[in-house]
């Protein structure tokens, strides 16, 4: 028996803890309100409504280094989960392949899915710079 093979996959372990009785939930509405989809609508909707706001009136370069440090965080903060989940989701999808055998057929078509929309996202980021650029304007001196 090879070492591998006494190794449990993290579904392996999952579907020895799915014994135990359910008990029942107490339901937060302003939780379900927030973290739903009306709260994700509310928010875009509050963003686009001050992004408006912003561009129609002429704010100063503080107020504006200002509203962008929480963006800038964000965004940051998404960069820093996003790339350690996607990989670690990639590595146990590999575990749990590899253990049940289908890794080479299953294996390829995760590659190319994985492939497709990196270029898939590239060429999208690419096509809302171009469609956007002329919005935000360049303020970057000329060297000409």
């Amino acid at each position: 028996m090879a070492a591998y093979d006494v190794v449990e996959t993290p579904s392996a372990v999952a579907s020895h803890l799915d014994d135990t009785p359910e008990t029942p939930v107490k339901r937060n509405r302003f939780k379900e309100f927030y973290f739903g989809i009306p709260g994700i609508l509310t928010g875009a909707a509050i963003g686009i409504a001050l992004g408006v706001l912003i561009q129609t009136t002429t704010p100063s370069e503080e107020v504006v280094s200002w509203i962008g440090i929480p963006g800038s965080l964000f965004i940051r903060a998404i960069k820093c989960l996003v790339t350690p989940l996607v990989f670690c989701s990639l590595l146990v999808g590999m575990a749990d392949m590899l253990a049940v055998g289908k890794a080479s057929r299953i294996g390829w078509r995760t590659a190319l899915l994985y492939i497709t929309t990196t270029i898939v996202g590239a060429c999208q980021g690419l096509l809302w710079v171009m469609l956007f650029r002329s919005s935000f304007g360049n303020k970057s001196k000329s060297t000409d």
